[in-house]
């Protein structure tokens, strides 16, 4: 049609998502369709089929690796490490016949994945078999000598190393002669080897042959020693201590360690004093120090590292050379060799301190040369290796020569008080740990000799002065160090008679009394010290206690905060100080509080007032070892006595120290004759004393004090004493008018004196007493029973003549356990257990009495509980020991007896097993089998029930009975006890679901996994599974903190000083040094760089001067630079150049801005999880902030949704918290519906905003109530 437009049309196919993989079977290794893997197993020819992968063989593939192929139930079985060594060994076996005990530590940790260790055992196969057919007799000698022939047979490196790492391990044990006649043809094999695999990169090889080749060299005598080949031999394995490979390095320094500790044999049978290899030793260490390079550096470190074991095996001279050797080097500037020399010298005199090659004479030119080569304060690891080494070299020179170590010992303290204004705090803790070495080792003997001379006394002044200087304001920064080395000094110095120590402690005072000081705990941790050792009244003669009455305690008491220091401290010191200083300040205390107090001024008085308190609180400490008790005790007896009376507030301490000094001094005749001789007076004041009704707790607290003090005065009290009170009590007790609480407090007292009186008066107060057992007062029959428990608890004469004449009276009077109070049962047991045995109808007394301490078995009370299973025990004992049959019949019979009660009702039931369950836990030696199958019988049965409680018991039971039965004794009954638990009806199942886990739990451990479930049915598999998980793990935990122990730390933590391989590590850190050199070269670079440290107050620093060393740092010395200056002035500034100007209303929230670089400090190691989940939020609010430059196209800028805090509306501009806004509904936030949170992915984000709302809420609510709160307290009555 013309004009008309024409339209191309298609009709649009069905879209269709073709064929589909069905639900869950995209990763299905059956899946239904296998059309391509059909296609790609035609194009193979045939299909190898009865090859010799058989089910042996495929077990014993598994067993090698110690991963057995398990069923899905069984993946949790583990195995003991016992068990998975012998079960590879019998594996192994089948692949070797070798007996020989040698190679036993090889089979047993043979890895199928070492081609080491297949070569290995090939090769002993074949020597195995040759030996056998050859008729040997097996010995190590045909081993290694077939081996030795092997090893010159065989030509690949692979086989060689396979021989050598045999040989390495007979050559031990083969006899010495063999290896001394052999020794030439045995060395020419091993050199040959050596010489062919120098540059090898079998580092195994090489090993094996320098360690046999150090056997072999260990072993021979003075004479082969004195042949070239032999010292060639040896220079073979010195030209080893710079091998490239770690490992090579370390088997040459351990392989010259060894033989130079063992000097040879002459021919006489004489060992020699030094072994002659040291020469060369020595020769070669000291050519190697001498041609340093700066590119023979670890070179170097190499040879010092073997110079820290064996240079105390030199010979004098050589010893001398080689260190001065040592100090040349550490001249040159090298702050690593400097330090690996230093610890060659600490070394040397702290492993090699009996050796008589290091001499008094060296050691000193040692001492006078180190100070030459003294590192700078500053750098911590040459520092901390200089003070180490001075340590052990002034103690080794003390031990040598006593006076010229003093002599030498106070330059020491010296350059150390120098070294303490170090900035680096490890150093300063070097130094403090120096000084208290010396201090314990030097100074101490010194102290505790029998006489201490007047040169000794100076010799200690003159370093307890090198401290006491340093407690200059200088030393500011180090005062808590400081002080602890003061601390040591009062410690190991204290007892000699010395001004000079006063003289400190009175700095100390003014110290301790300037304004802001510090390190209050340290300096009272200091004087206490010097009170412990000193004596209290040396230390108040140097810091006096002056009192003068004042209205400001700081003014009328200056040095008050002595009083606690000494009573934390005093010990061993005069009574007569007390009464004579300390007694008078706190009279004066006293008078002047009371003066104050009636003056109006209650503050100040209560002040002084707990001054006087804080004095005597000074007497339990003067009477912890008193030194004058026979001289003083008396003048300071009477005081105590009438402020016993008098004095409340003071009666605790007063009751405290009279119990020290009667404990301290039972053993003491003549001090506790003293004592003894005023048990008249005090103890008759203690009975007064507990009479008393109290009228607050802390009354109670007191009388339980008064009675702990009775306890212990009538162990020295005289008998006349106390039977006389014990006849006064008594004749209180039958008083009618006697109150109730008076008569609780006598029974409290007879019960403490009961075991001191005869029998007539024992009987006595039975006769009294036994009235008030069916007394109204629960109380009075409570104590009554407890007085009778004191009586047959005692093994006095009197006591048991009571027990065994009054038998019939108490079975009447305890027997009785269902009547009477519940309180009075645990008593009643308690009393039963000591007087059981003494019944002489054994039979009867247990089946009267059994059916009620049965019962007594589920007692609420725990003490009641206790007791009856102790009750239970010694009935069970004491039948045994009345029958003449055998342990095993008896228990047979108590048992039987027990089991009358499972016939009664359900709690007795109950009761009865719980019984005898304990019975067999208490006896398990004597269960036996027929025992074990009668229990079981019944138990079987009582599952059955249907009461709870009977049930309940029964899976209680076996609880019980799973640890201690033997597991021979118990496999049998295995199935039952399973089937008996899985079949408990559902009612009850509930009620005992977390015992019968417990019971599976035991089952397990003692039995193993895969044995119990054969006997679980199939839907309660899942159960089991879930307890042996729960097993594992818990092994797991236990593995790993015995694993990880921390060790216990010193008081000051010291740096771990780095040694020589720390040093090395980059060399040494792993076993292949073909890793990325490029880190490698980074690392050395930054390791070897050394900071020249110059004063520009003095002249350049001259490096020909030896002590130019501490002037050369390893550790980058602080940069004092000017503080850049904030060009921006404050503000920030946006990427296209203009300033951010906050907002002051909102300066809160931006007071910590949210910045676009942050991301690398959020997902470092150790970042909370909430950290990260809030890091997209975050982001979320970033973006707003962000520049966005402008242009078209994809740049074009766009609109961006405002994001806004939930709740941001509300919030008040200046007050806390949300305000209502006019015409806007109450504040509020919410979280909108968005279909999105439906997704599985997304929902995880709704929760945490929904939380997050939860918790700002709270956090507001809670802020508004404080000011609520706040503001009521503001508001006036």
């Amino acid at each position: 049609m013309v004009g008309s437009k024409s339209y191309r049309t298609r009709t649009q196919k069905k879209k269709n998502k073709g064929k589909r993989w069905a639900k869950g079977q995209s990763s299905s290794s059956n899946p239904e369709t296998t059309k391509y893997r059909d296609k790609v197993g035609n194009q193979f020819f045939n299909t190898p089929s009865g090859g010799n992968l058989t089910v042996g063989a495929l077990q014993l593939h598994n067993d090698i690796y110690q991963e057995s192929i398990k069923d899905d139930d069984d993946k949790a079985l583990d195995f003991d490490g016992d068990t998975v060594t012998s079960l590879g060994r019998t594996q192994i076996s089948k692949w070797t016949t070798c007996s020989l005990s040698a190679f036993s530590r090889f089979l047993n940790r043979f890895q199928i994945s070492s081609a080491l260790h297949k070569q290995m055992l090939a090769i002993l196969e074949a020597i195995s078999e040759l030996v056998k057919s050859n008729g040997g007799r097996e010995s190590e000698t045909e081993y290694f000598l077939a081996l030795m022939t092997t090893l010159e047979a065989v030509t690949t490196t692979d086989e060689q190393a396979a021989c050598m790492s045999l040989l390495n391990i007979l050559i031990k044990r083969v006899p010495v002669n063999i290896l001394k006649i052999k020794f030439g043809a045995f060395s020419k094999t091993f050199i040959d080897l050596l010489d062919q695999h120098y540059k090898s990169e079998n580092g195994v090889l090489i090993k094996h042959l320098i360690s046999c080749n150090a056997f072999l060299l260990q072993v021979q005598e003075l004479a082969e020693w004195q042949n070239s080949s032999t010292e060639e031999l040896y220079k073979l394995i010195l030209q080893f201590i710079s091998h490239p490979k770690p490992r090579v390095r370390r088997a040459s320094q351990r392989a010259v360690c060894f033989i130079l500790k063992t000097a040879p044999v002459t021919h006489a049978g004489k060992s020699l004093k030094v072994h002659p290899a040291s020469k060369l030793t020595a020769k070669f260490c000291i050519q190697e120090l001498e041609s340093y390079t700066p590119q023979t550096a670890n070179l170097v470190l190499h040879i010092l590292n073997l110079l820290r074991e064996v240079l105390g095996y030199f010979t004098h001279d050589l010893l001398k050379k080689t260190c001065e050797t040592i100090l040349r080097l550490m001249t040159l500037g090298n702050v690593l060799i400097t330090s690996c020399s230093l610890q060659v010298f600490h070394n040397l005199f702290a492993t090699h301190a009996n050796s008589e090659n290091i001499s008094s004479t060296l050691t000193q030119q040692l001492i006078n040369a180190l100070y030459n080569y003294v590192p700078s304060p500053n750098d911590s690891q040459p520092m901390i290796a200089w003070i180490k080494a001075m340590e052990t070299a002034n103690l080794h020179l003390m031990k040598l020569d006593g006076d010229l170590g003093r002599k030498l010992l106070p330059r020491l303290f010296q350059e150390g008080a120098k070294i303490w204004l170090s900035e680096c705090p490890q150093v300063q803790k070097s130094v403090t740990q120096m000084f208290k070495g010396v201090l314990y080792e030097i100074v101490q003997p010194i102290t505790t000799a029998p006489t201490v001379s007047p040169a000794d006394v100076l010799f200690i002044q003159e370093l307890f002065c090198s401290i006491e200087t340093c407690l200059k304001f200088q030393y500011h920064a180090v005062w808590n160090q400081v002080l602890l080395v003061l601390a040591v000094f009062f410690e190991v110095a204290g007892s000699i008679e010395n001004t000079f120590m006063r003289k400190c402690l009175q700095s100390l005072t003014s110290l301790r009394e300037s304004h802001h000081f510090s390190y209050t705990n340290e300096l009272n941790y200091a004087v206490g010290m010097a009170v412990r050792t000193m004596g209290p009244e040396a230390v108040v003669t140097a810091i006096p206690l002056e009192f003068k009455p004042s209205e400001r305690v700081e003014v009328g008491f200056p040095h008050s905060w002595l009083i606690p220091v000494i009573r934390n401290n005093v010990n061993n010191t005069k009574l007569i100080f007390f009464a004579q200083y300390f007694l008078p300040l706190a009279n004066a205390c006293q008078s002047y509080a009371k003066q104050l107090e009636s003056e109006g001024k209650k503050v100040e008085g209560s002040t002084y007032n707990l001054l006087y308190k804080q004095i005597w609180s000074l007497l339990p400490g003067f009477c912890t070892d008193p030194v004058d008790i026979v001289e003083n005790f008396k003048n300071l007896a009477k005081i105590l006595g009438d402020q016993l009376r008098q004095q409340n507030e003071l009666r605790l301490e007063i009751l405290s120290a009279l119990r020290l000094l009667i404990k301290r001094n039972l053993e003491n005749d003549g001090n506790k004759a003293e004592l003894k001789r005023f048990a008249k007076n005090y103890v008759p004041i203690l009975f007064n004393l507990y009479t008393i009704e109290p009228e607050g707790n802390k009354e109670n607290y007191e009388r339980l004090a008064v009675l702990e003090t009775l306890k212990v005065y009538l162990q020295i009290t005289p008998l006349e004493t106390i039977l006389l009170l014990f006849n006064e009590a008594l004749g209180k007790m039958e008083d009618e008018t006697c109150s109730p609480f008076k008569r609780h407090s006598i029974l409290d007292l007879l019960h403490i004196m009961i075991q001191y009186v005869d029998i007539d008066h024992i009987k006595k107060a039975y006769g009294i007493c036994s009235t008030y057992t069916q007394h109204l007062d629960r109380t009075v029959v409570k104590k009554t029973y407890r007085l009778l428990e004191e009586l047959c608890s005692q093994k006095t004469k009197a006591c048991e003549i009571f027990v065994s004449q009054n038998l019939t009276n108490l079975k009447n009077l305890l027997f009785s356990l269902e009547s009477g109070a519940p309180a009075t049962k645990a008593v009643k047991m308690r009393t039963l257990t000591n007087i059981v045995k003494f019944f002489p109808n054994q039979n009867t007394v247990f089946a009267q009495l059994i059916p009620k301490v049965i019962l007594c078995v589920k007692e609420p009370s725990q003490k009641a509980k206790i007791a009856s299973v102790a009750l239970l025990s010694e009935m069970i004992r004491s039948y045994m020991s009345s029958k003449e049959k055998s342990e095993q019949e008896v228990l047979g019979e108590c048992i039987e007896v027990m089991m009358a009660g499972l016939a009664v009702s359900p709690t007795m039931i109950n009761a009865t097993i719980i019984s005898i369950g304990i019975v067999l836990q208490n006896f398990e030696e004597y269960v036996s089998d027929s025992l074990l199958q009668r229990i079981m019988k019944k138990i079987n049965m009582l599952f059955l029930s249907e009461e709870k409680n009977v049930v309940s018991a029964s899976v209680e039971f076996l609880k019980m009975l799973i640890p201690v039965v033997r597991e021979d004794s118990l496999a049998s009954h295995v199935e039952t006890i399973v089937g008996n638990l899985m079949n408990i009806s559902n009612e009850i199942r509930a009620t005992v679901y977390r015992k019968t886990k417990e019971v599976f739990a035991k089952l397990i451990k003692k039995f193993g996994y895969s044995m119990i479930l054969k006997y679980v049915p199939e839907n309660h598999r899942k159960m089991l599974v879930n307890i042996n998980k729960i097993i594992e793990r818990r092994k797991r935990k236990q593995a790993s903190k015995s694993v990880s122990e921390p060790d216990n730390e010193d008081e000051i933590v010291i740096a771990k000083e780095q040694t020589i391989e720390d040093l090395l590590k980059d060399s040494d850190s792993s076993e292949d040094e073909d890793g990325n050199e490029e880190r490698n070269k980074k690392a050395a670079s930054q390791s070897k760089q050394a900071w020249i440290y110059e004063n520009t107050d003095q002249s350049i620093v001259n490096f020909l001067d030896p002590s130019s060393s501490r002037n050369i740092q390893a550790t980058r010395p602080a940069e004092f630079s000017r503080p850049t200056r904030n060009k921006n002035a404050g503000f920030e500034i946006s990427s296209d150049g203009r300033l951010i100007i906050t907002d002051p209303e909102n300066e809160k929230e931006t007071k910590q801005p949210l910045k676009t670089d942050t991301d690398e400090n959020i997902t470092k190691p150790g970042t909370s999880k909430r950290k990260l989940d809030d890091l997209s939020d975050a982001e979320d609010y970033q973006q707003a902030n962000k520049y966005q430059a402008g242009g078209t196209g994809i740049h074009r800028p766009i609109k961006q949704a405002e994001i806004k805090k939930p709740g941001v509306d509300f919030k008040a501009k200046k007050a806390g918290g949300d305000i209502k806004k006019k015409g806007q509904p109450d504040p509020y936030a919410y979280i909108p519906l968005d279909r999105t949170l439906l997704n599985r992915r997304k929902k995880a984000k709704g929760g945490k905003q929904y939380k997050k709302l939860l918790r700002a809420a709270n956090k507001g609510a809670r802020k508004g109530a404080q000011q609520h709160f706040r503001s009521k307290k503001k508001k006036p009555f």
